[in-house]
């Protein structure tokens, strides 16, 4: 999948108050292997830019032999090592093996944590507490995933590391950074259970009111690297409406539901039939980039309830 498809919600971004509790998200590795969809630490001063030159990655491993390589840059997923129910070990996540894509901007954002606000803002501008403010623009007219330089692109600064089965990564975003308002710090907490979860603990707080809208976001294929394409996973997604977008990936205000087009995925569907399927729509710009809602998406809320499965034959036996 290029750039600009992504797997990313398009709900609207929420303004943070200090007044407000941080928002905080998590993701086990229960439901990211069901979602599409300790070495050395090379560090600068949080944020700063440095020489294209490759980072150690922080391991984390379990008693399962499942490991995964964390990267302070982007605080992004790098690897991820694990078995297939026949004891085959694969990376089951896509990423490089030298650190200049992800800072150059080759890489289409893999395995990193985007922001401050994932996904577009309309022609690069918002309006908050009576003032609008103007981001940088790098995607058509729209400023995308927090800008010309992201999260993405920032050094995190490794703040724990717990004998190889979690990390603590934070990022202090100043004020007028790519010109949001507010001085934002990030904290991305990993953590790898013997269970086989990877869990993904996202917090951020701000001094002052500012849009936040972090995500994660790792490319899957869950047959490993040399399994092909992912055209043949199974996907299925609770969500009965979706809503359509413009040709700049904006949505354009309309919640359709998905009985009886191509984004109907209530059941399981394999992946590269329904792309097929909307080949007219990405001929006129429209990437398979839609947010899906309703369903069990208003009572999604933990592990139990799991809103998009995606299934390879290597990860799970077929049904």
């Amino acid at each position: 999948c290029s750039d600009p498809c992504y797997p990313m919600p398009r709900a609207p971004f929420r303004a943070f108050r200090p007044s407000r509790p941080a928002h905080w998200g998590a993701i086990t590795l229960g439901s990211v292997l069901l979602l599409l969809i300790l070495g050395s630490h090379s560090l600068g001063s949080p944020g700063r830019l440095l020489a294209l030159t490759m980072a150690h990655p922080i391991v984390l491993r379990n008693s399962n032999g499942t490991e995964v390589d964390i990267l302070p840059l982007g605080a992004i997923i790098q690897r991820l090592r694990v078995a297939d129910r026949d004891g085959q070990v694969a990376d089951v996540v896509l990423g490089f093996d030298s650190e200049t894509p992800y800072r150059d901007g080759t890489s289409p954002y893999m395995g990193a944590v985007v922001g401050r606000v994932a996904n577009r803002i309309a022609k690069g501008q918002f309006e908050l507490d009576g003032v609008t403010y103007k981001l940088n623009i790098n995607n058509g007219p729209n400023s995308l995933h927090g800008g010309k330089v992201g999260f993405d692109k920032r050094d995190f600064t490794v703040k724990g590391n717990e004998q190889g089965k979690s990390v603590l990564l934070e990022y202090v975003s100043p004020d007028g950074e790519e010109n949001y308002p507010g001085t934002v710090t990030v904290s991305v907490l990993y953590e790898l259970t013997d269970a086989n979860e990877l869990r993904v603990t996202m917090k951020a707080s701000a001094d002052k009111p500012t849009p936040i809208n972090l995500a994660q976001h790792t490319y899957w294929n869950l047959g490993g690297h040399e399994s092909g394409t992912i055209l043949d996973h199974q996907l299925t997604i609770q969500g009965d409406h979706y809503t359509p977008v413009d040709e700049t990936q904006i949505p354009t205000g309309e919640i359709v539901p998905v009985a009886g087009t191509p984004f109907d995925f209530t059941t399981a569907q394999p992946v590269g039939q329904r792309i097929a399927k909307t080949e007219g729509a990405r001929r006129r710009g429209q990437a398979m980039g839609w947010t899906f809602c309703g369903g069990s998406s208003w009572t999604t809320h933990g592990p139990e309830h799991v809103y998009i499965h995606i299934l390879h034959s290597a990860a799970f036996p077929p049904a």
